[in-house]
């Protein structure tokens, strides 16, 4: 049968669920369309028993287990974003901060997740003296919080903010995120906890990567992380990891975590990782957008970052925020990606830290994604052949369209076109309801190429004009039957 057949095929299958993957037009580094409250609260001694995983037995918690709560409120009136999350519940991310840190320093980006509708519990986890402090204890902290929470939101009366705004349900699948060891202890986490279905993992640290902190000495860390190692070769759902090329503090560990994921016996179902030129260590902590020292960490350490603070924390917040609500609800934010790993990141300018104007930019994207992501927008960037086909002329605006797959991978786009363009009748001979369907690497050009090591392939396709309407399909060839990814509701420029 021929890939053309196969979609014709799967079509009858595929379009009752046809989604567009056109994001709506704001930007997820700015404030989402929900008021925010957090409170400071604790769980109590014993209030969590049961059910610890195996990893955590040997852990003791001495006393309670603090932590900050973050949570959406009423729509915004001051922020003009029609966007609001769908369901009766609000997702629940647990955050895990740095060491010698706590969530005060990230408060300013947890306010911007709970800003997007997410409900942020974040440990404090504040061991002393901090030179003992352990990811895996802190991933126990989480753990126990979690449980906690579940127990709270399905307790009636229960006055946690929580109760009847968090999933009551046992078994629901959860997001967790962190920043440095708070970002390796998402690893342990996630290794014990089957219900952890996406990871954002900020900076991570691996302990033969790991440098001094200026003039403290994290002894404790050194270590710290070899169990967490097949825990990350058997993790199963998605992982998205932020580094920073001027990161001195843990210099390659985010490659390290990223070919480890790779490297196991069941692969992520995506696993990516964006490095951005110029970014240093702590751009997700407020420290970043007031320009201070670390409050809990006086060890001295020096900004060595080319680009500046604010466009870093700017950055973080885009991460954090996209990552987590294109998992949460990728019907109608995968899209989003785009301004993170596609063109929309290479339109961005930022400014050096101290003297120097703006800038391009730099970053590089590597993915390997058995669950295929897609996105494509119609953007007004310059159209520039970069799909291969050069026969048309050149237009002010596209599509912009990306795929993160596999290494190897095949992708094949395809136009489904109303068949009134061409008097009933499809030059190709196959269709489908009222549309002709054309391969692009048959219609206009476009081959079909093989994604290359980074996993990433993106393109700009012409918009054609006519202000007609079609349907674009992507999918992928992965040695044997193709994987059928997302359907685009395209509508062209007039």
């Amino acid at each position: 049968m021929s890939r053309l057949a196969q979609l014709v095929a799967s079509l009858l299958l595929a379009l009752s669920g046809c989604v567009s993957l056109g994001a709506q037009a704001f930007d997820m580094e700015d404030e989402g369309p929900y008021q925010v409250y957090y409170l400071d609260s604790y769980v109590p001694s014993g209030a969590v028993s049961q059910n610890t995983p195996a990893i955590f037995a040997s852990i003791p918690i001495s006393g309670f287990v603090g932590y900050r709560l973050y949570w959406p409120g009423a729509p915004n009136p001051l922020v003009q974003t029609p966007f609001l999350l769908p369901g009766p519940y609000r997702p629940l991310v647990m955050f895990m901060h740095g060491w010698a840190a706590s969530p005060l320093e990230y408060h300013a980006l947890l306010v911007h997740l709970a800003s997007w509708g997410f409900v942020v519990a974040a440990p404090y986890y504040n061991v002393n003296p901090v030179a003992n402090q352990l990811p895996i204890e802190e991933a126990y902290e989480a753990w126990v919080l979690h449980e906690y929470l579940l127990a709270e939101a399905a307790a009636p009366g229960s006055p946690n903010p929580v109760n009847g705004m968090v999933d009551p349900d046992p078994g629901a699948r959860y997001a967790i995120a962190g920043h440095s060891m708070g970002a390796t202890a998402c690893f342990y986490l996630a290794g014990a906890d089957s219900r952890v279905d996406n990871i954002v993992s900020l900076e991570p640290f691996e302990e033969t990567e790991i440098q001094p902190f200026g003039s403290c000495n994290p002894t404790a860390l050194f270590g710290a992380t070899a169990a967490a190692l097949p825990l990350a070769e058997n993790y199963q759902g998605a992982v998205y990891l932020l580094e920073g090329n001027d990161d001195l503090l843990v210099n390659g560990s985010v490659d390290t975590w990223f070919q480890v994921f790779n490297q196991g016996s069941s692969t992520p179902r995506r696993n990516v990782k964006l490095s951005i030129d110029g970014m240093g260590h702590f751009g997700a902590t407020d420290a970043a957008i007031t320009g201070s020292s670390m409050p809990a960490l006086p060890c001295n350490v020096a900004y060595t970052d080319d680009m500046g603070l604010l466009d870093q924390h700017r950055l973080h917040r885009r991460f954090l925020a996209t990552c987590l609500l294109a998992e949460h609800d990728p019907a109608t934010n995968e899209g989003r990606f785009l301004d993170l790993f596609g063109d929309g990141m290479r339109d961005e300018t930022v400014y050096s830290n101290g003297i120097g104007g703006p800038a391009s930019l730099s970053f590089s994207v590597e993915g390997n994604c058995r669950d295929t992501i897609i996105w494509a927008e119609e953007r007004n960037f310059p159209w520039d052949g970069s799909c291969g086909y050069l026969g048309a002329p050149i237009r002010p605006n596209s599509v912009s369209y990306g795929i993160l797959g596999q290494p190897g991978d095949e992708d094949v786009l395809a136009l489904l076109v109303p068949t009134v363009l061409f008097g009933g009748a499809c030059p190709t001979g196959v269709g489908y309801l009222n549309y002709c369907i054309f391969e692009l690497y048959n219609f206009i050009g476009f081959p079909s190429l093989s994604i290359g090591g980074s996993g990433l392939r993106e393109c700009n396709l012409p918009i054609l004009g006519g202000g007609v309407q079609v349907l674009m399909v992507a999918y992928v060839y992965r040695g044997g039957p193709f994987d059928l990814t997302r359907f685009a509701t395209l509508v062209t420029a007039p």
